[in-house]
């Protein structure tokens, strides 16, 4: 995270249209510190290529 200066992130794993496992770390808000949780809803995602090569992957169409 460091690296891309990317203050927080989320990875979740589903199978099967349940989720099997999601784990966060770092800070969603810089200004006041406030951390990752459960209850995080806002990301910036990333470029258009990045969403079609994600749809690839997981087999929507």
């Amino acid at each position: 995270m460091a690296r891309y200066n990317v203050p927080g992130s989320v990875v979740a794993v589903v199978n099967e249209g349940r989720l099997v496992i999601a784990k966060e770390s770092g800070y969603n808000n810089l200004v006041n510190w406030i951390p990752i949780d459960a209850n995080t809803k806002i990301f910036r995602t990333g470029s258009p290529p990045d969403f079609l090569v994600d749809h690839a992957w997981t087999g929507h169409k």
